[in-house]
């Protein structure tokens, strides 16, 4: 009688362990992919703001005052508003002149990235 009971709490642990074994695989397999359906997935870049790239990449025209600031660099000042140039031996030849300044303007450094300045007429 012994031997029974002790044979039945060793049936009945292998079993529960079994259980448990084919439960984890289950739930591994549940949360990994089918490897043929993630071998056909691509990976989809996410723009960070869409609108963004677009203006900032645009030839845009300034016309004001070629200037020299504080820190030595030159900025056109137009309306009351100074955009600091990227092209300072350029920008030096207008220095004190009403002048067209062509160029991309990147607004998160208030920098014009300069292609052309001529004077204004």
């Amino acid at each position: 009688m012994k031997f029974g009971k002790s044979l039945g709490v060793v049936v009945i642990a292998a079993t529960s362990l079994g259980l448990g074994t084919v439960a984890m695989a289950q739930a591994r397999t549940r949360s990994n992919p089918d490897p043929l359906y993630a071998r056909n997935m691509k990976a989809i870049p996410v723009a960070q703001n869409s609108q963004q790239p677009k203006e900032q990449n645009k030839q845009q025209t300034f016309t004001g005052t070629i200037e020299k600031s504080q820190n030595g660099s030159y900025v056109l000042e137009e309306g009351g508003k100074n955009y600091r140039l990227d092209d300072s031996s350029l920008a030096a030849k207008y220095m004190g002149k009403e002048v067209k300044v062509t160029g991309v303007l990147d607004a998160n450094t208030n920098t014009i990235h300069v292609t052309n300045i001529q004077p204004a007429m």
